[in-house]
């Protein structure tokens, strides 16, 4: 709990103009669902800390697509269902948040998510009610967040203009990572339905990304958990292609966040990760392994601190990645673009249910 007795920590909640319940209230919401993940140490809930000058930090947050879509809906003239409200009040805490801390937002693959399901159209339109919400008086999120009133007014939202507006066709473009990250949750769906351990799945999918694929960090520690015994609900809610193509855009998500968290750390613009999601934070902490000792950890944990599954995967992997980076002709393996559209083809004939 922040100790709001100090001098300095209190002036800077005069000049912030909000009061220290308010802040502490909206912090407590956010931190409650563990939202924020970045590589950086400390108290990322403290909202204090981003307004340190000495830092020098200019911070930017890549939502998920579900928190993207409630704070786009906190900018609309539709009334929230009871069943909606504390997801809403979620993402109304998380934006009341970043405005006060002064993040900017990057919408990263969250767009391209939902263009790819309704439309670029409808992705054009979600990017401006996002933008309105967040030109917004935090004000208006807090209160929402914190349950003192049901729905936010239209006439109190920002008046946004539609300049520097994005071609909606753009955003239909399939981006070259959700392909590879397609293939990859494909590979793992059809490998969750064949009779044997989870271990050995998960050992002919390291061997499968060496031999006829290509590596993903994101894809490994989605597949090292979603094998082991303690898989989360909903990792891949079904066989059906929209199923699997929601795995593959978690997987983008992480992966377009890191690069972004990596190059932040030379140019201090910190890139935080705000989802809700356990599946895609748990990858999202794994990812950030910085040596051979955190990554034992991070992929033999998964299956038990000391389990000699996890440790047996890890010797696995750690053996057969470095025979194929020492492989000159590796690149030369890995599979064209139209090789990959031929696995897609033949990867989906083999595990979808459903055709969408």
């Amino acid at each position: 709990m922040p100790d709001w007795a100090e001098e300095e920590d209190f002036e800077a909640i005069i000049i912030l103009d909000y009061s220290p319940e308010d802040i502490f209230a909206i912090q407590e919401l956010v931190k409650s669902r563990e939202t924020l993940v970045a590589l950086l140490f400390g108290d990322m809930y403290d909202v204090i800390r981003y307004h340190n000058p000495h830092h020098g930090f200019k911070f930017f947050g890549y939502l998920d697509r579900n928190l993207y879509s409630r704070i786009s809906a906190l900018a609309t003239d539709r009334i929230f269902r009871e069943i909606e409200l504390t997801d809403l009040r979620w993402a109304a805490a998380v934006l009341a948040f970043s405005q006060i801390a002064k993040i900017t937002f990057d919408y990263a693959s969250s767009i391209y998510e939902l263009a790819s399901w309704q439309g670029g159209g409808e992705a054009g339109e979600e990017i401006r009610r996002f933008r309105v919400a967040d030109n917004s008086d935090p004000r208006l999120f807090i209160d929402f967040a914190l349950g003192r009133t049901n729905e936010i007014p239209r006439t109190a939202l920002a008046d946004v203009t539609d300049e520097n507006r994005v071609d909606p066709a753009e955003f239909e473009k399939r981006t070259n990572d959700f392909r590879i990250n397609y293939i990859h949750a494909l590979k793992i769906t059809e490998l969750s339905r064949q009779p044997t351990r989870g271990v050995d799945k998960m050992m002919t999918f390291i061997d499968w990304m060496a031999n006829e694929f290509m590596f993903g960090s994101p894809a490994l520690l989605f597949a090292n958990r979603y094998f082991s015994p303690n898989r989360f609900r909903r990792m891949i809610k079904g066989l059906s292609k929209r199923d699997i193509q929601n795995a593959a855009w978690d997987l983008t998500f992480v992966q377009i966040w890191r690069r972004a968290a990596l190059r932040g750390l030379e140019n201090n613009r910190p890139a935080i990760l705000m989802s809700g999601d356990k599946a895609v934070k748990d990858i999202a902490r794994r990812i950030t392994a910085e040596s051979d000792d955190e990554l034992i950890s991070q992929l033999r944990d998964v299956w038990g601190r000391k389990s000699r599954e996890g440790q047996h995967i890890f010797n696995h992997y750690s053996t057969t990645s470095e025979v194929a980076l020492q492989d000159p002709n590796r690149r030369q393996k890995v599979p064209n673009y139209r090789a990959q559209l031929k696995m897609i083809e033949t990867l989906e004939s083999a595990v979808l249910t459903v055709a969408n």
